[in-house]
């Protein structure tokens, strides 16, 4: 069931929502492609409108209103998006910290300056000719260490705005845990607007990631109680030739 619907808390007697992790159509529009809404005129759940990806101003709604829905209908836990249940690899942000330009001594006279390369998903720096390897890039000026840098060389060009922000809010924890590596504000998914705005985005967020998680350790939870009990025979039997031999 990779799409499934479910009421807004907020603005139930107008529209709902739709979260579809398979959904490719389309562009991202303000937060995903996949998180949607679609029209109801107080109907319910009935649709009086094509989906349509859900702007800015409802995200915090969605939030809430999914994780409530998940409460209640467990089941629909595993067709989450993918970017709802898992962590930013903090590996990467460290990486990305470690990657900055060197500038060669303003003496007045020109030096050359040797390219370097670095690659995101080897992790790995290196003055060798990487020109040819798509797994590399040159290391350029910009790149300084500093949080818009880090959040830049973590960004791809396929990222929703929703992946932004996981990327952000991950970086975020990280320098707070990191104390000397630099200092950045709570962002908000999309432009920072104020501090509530921030406030509010990371408080429902984290209250989905907190459900979605749960749940994810509770399913996997069950499956291995039936894994148990359908091999128990399996392991009586074997029980069972041990005592005989």
């Amino acid at each position: 069931m990779p799409r499934f619907i479910f009421p807004s808390i907020a603005y139930g007697d107008k529209i709902a929502y739709a979260h579809d992790a398979h959904n490719w159509r389309g562009h991202n529009g303000e937060v995903d492609r996949g998180c949607l809404q679609y029209e109801t005129y107080g109907h319910g759940l009935t649709a009086h409108s094509p989906d349509c990806p859900i702007l800015r101003d409802k995200f915090v709604d969605y939030c809430y209103s999914l994780a409530e829905f998940l409460l209640e209908n467990q089941e629909f836990v595993e067709s989450v998006n993918f970017d709802f249940r898992t962590a930013v690899d903090v590996r990467l942000i460290a990486f990305a910290a470690s990657v900055r330009f060197k500038k060669p001594k303003d003496d007045g006279k020109y030096v050359y300056v040797k390219p370097t390369y670095y690659s995101m998903s080897e992790m790995k720096v290196t003055a060798s000719d990487k020109r040819y390897d798509k797994r590399y890039e040159e290391v350029c000026d910009w790149m300084d260490g500093s949080p818009e840098a880090i959040l830049r060389l973590l960004w791809k060009e396929y990222d929703s705005p929703l992946s932004t922000y996981r990327k952000a809010l991950a970086l975020y924890d990280w320098l707070q845990a990191e104390k000397d590596r630099g200092w950045m504000e709570l962002p908000c998914l999309g432009e920072r607007i104020d501090s509530q705005t921030a406030y509010d985005h990371n408080a429902a967020w984290t209250a989905l990631q907190h459900v979605v998680k749960g749940l994810w350790c509770l399913e996997a939870c069950k499956r291995g109680i039936s894994n148990y009990r359908s091999d128990l025979p399996k392991l009586e039997a074997v029980d069972t030739e041990a005592v005989t031999e």
